[in-house]
């Protein structure tokens, strides 16, 4: 994450963004996107300033609003996110009265992400990449009352959020995986032993169905409880696992990526081998990596015992 400013304005970024939930990882869909039609203020916004890149905004004396207003002042060429996809986007956001900026940065979003304010979410949704918004809405619907304070606002006053859609981060595909899988044997007490021995690594996220369930499908965001056990393909070293103990509950929008759509579309009741490259895990290994499975391919073997809707924050 980028964040560019005075020493004031980063102090302010810190509590803004967590604020309105940039720190989640992959939080919980909704199953639409939020439009909201154009108004009398948020087509008044005059905006300068390139694209991805710092803005100016004037919104005229006297413009009020009620309620959430959206213009799309730029309209994109590229292609339309699909539900649930990272964009790559710039916001800016603004003091309708004194059109000063409150801070700005580049970031990333998971679209229809029902866990962000609606006035974030109706001006980045449903639009293809190289759009611009203009969203404006009282600062109530933004902030809470410590967050007012702390930016110099009150609750009716009007902020201007100018949000620049950059681009898209790919959808990583599940290939199904029926050749040189590892051997699983399981001891008396339940416990598993992976062996690597003759097994052939995939190069992406692979899903081998050992057993198949007759139970739910797992939604995206649902919450599963799963018994698991994680080794490196490097070593075949067994790093994590909770076989023999109660099943482990996880909400998949808190967990790995290739973790979540190894799981995802599966019945419950499967056993699955997933093996995921270290790019969708921990990510790759760098100067600045903290966690030890840093450029580590995993293999996890899943028990699916249940699965249910994560309830709305």
């Amino acid at each position: 994450m980028r964040v560019k400013g005075t020493t004031s304005a980063v102090v302010l970024t810190t509590l803004l963004v967590a604020a309105l939930g940039l720190t989640s990882c992959s939080p919980a869909l909704s199953p639409e996107c939020l439009v909201f039609d154009a108004g009398k203020a948020s087509d008044a916004v005059m905006v300068t300033g390139e694209f991805g890149g710092i803005v100016i905004v004037d919104l005229p004396a006297g413009v009020t609003t009620d309620s959430l207003e959206r213009s799309v002042v730029i309209n994109g060429t590229g292609q339309v996110p699909a539900s649930g996809q990272t964009i790559d986007v710039r916001v800016s956001f603004f003091a309708g009265a004194t059109g000063a900026e409150i801070y700005s940065l580049s970031t990333t979003f998971t679209t229809n992400d029902a866990t962000l304010p609606s006035g974030v979410r109706a001006g980045i949704e449903c639009l293809p990449v190289g759009s611009r918004t203009v969203t404006v809405l009282p600062a109530s619907d933004l902030y809470t009352a410590s967050q007012l304070a702390q930016v110099n606002l009150q609750p009716q006053d009007l902020v201007v959020m100018v949000a620049d859609i950059l681009g898209l981060d790919e959808v990583p595909k599940v290939y199904p995986w029926n050749t040189g899988l590892p051997t699983v044997e399981f001891e008396a007490d339940g416990a598993p032993t992976i062996s690597l021995e003759g097994a052939s690594r995939p190069a992406g996220i692979y899903v081998a169905v050992v057993k198949q369930g007759d139970g739910a499908v797992v939604g995206a965001t649902d919450t599963v409880g799963v018994n698991y056990s994680g080794v490196m393909w490097s070593s075949g070293q067994v790093f994590d696992g909770n076989y023999g103990s109660d099943p482990a509950q996880f909400s998949l929008g808190n967990v790995i990526e290739g973790f979540r759509l190894g799981l995802v579309g599966q019945k419950v009741g499967s056993e699955l081998l997933v093996s995921i490259p270290a790019k969708f895990a921990y990510g790759e290994s760098t100067s600045s990596s903290s966690n030890q499975l840093a450029g580590q391919d995993l293999l996890f073997l899943i028990d699916i015992v249940s699965a249910s809707p994560t309830p709305a924050p």
